[in-house]
């Protein structure tokens, strides 16, 4: 009998938090996230077997500092394509699924839109 947590026994599970991204071409590897009003997307080319997903805040905004630009979609999404391809995957290839943008209070920004 299998259990649903003994299905992948070599699984390994890495977490994307808010402002990362992850790629792999490693079929073992289970990239997850937590997501509220934030966006997700999952990437991937099924040929060359590579993946990644990211996680944003916003859409897109101006942001100060090292890193702050990592909280926006327009940037989230240049790092995680360019990584992909990097990575061997090819542009007419790409999969894309979106996961995330809900409106979870009034007084929040439409993420979804």
């Amino acid at each position: 009998m299998i259990r649903a947590g003994d299905q992948h026994m070599t699984e390994r599970r890495i977490h994307v938090g808010q402002g990362e991204h992850y790629v792999t071409s490693d079929p073992d590897v289970v990239l997850s996230t937590v997501l509220g009003s934030c966006v997700a997307m999952c990437l991937r080319d099924p040929v060359a077997g590579v993946g990644g997903m990211n996680h944003f805040l916003l859409p897109e905004g101006a942001g100060a500092g090292t890193d702050a630009g990592r909280r926006y979609g327009a940037y989230a999404m240049e790092l995680l394509i360019n990584d992909v391809l990097k990575a061997g995957g090819r542009r007419d290839r790409l999969q894309a699924k979106l996961f995330g943008g809900g409106r979870m209070f009034d007084s929040l920004k439409d993420v979804g839109t």
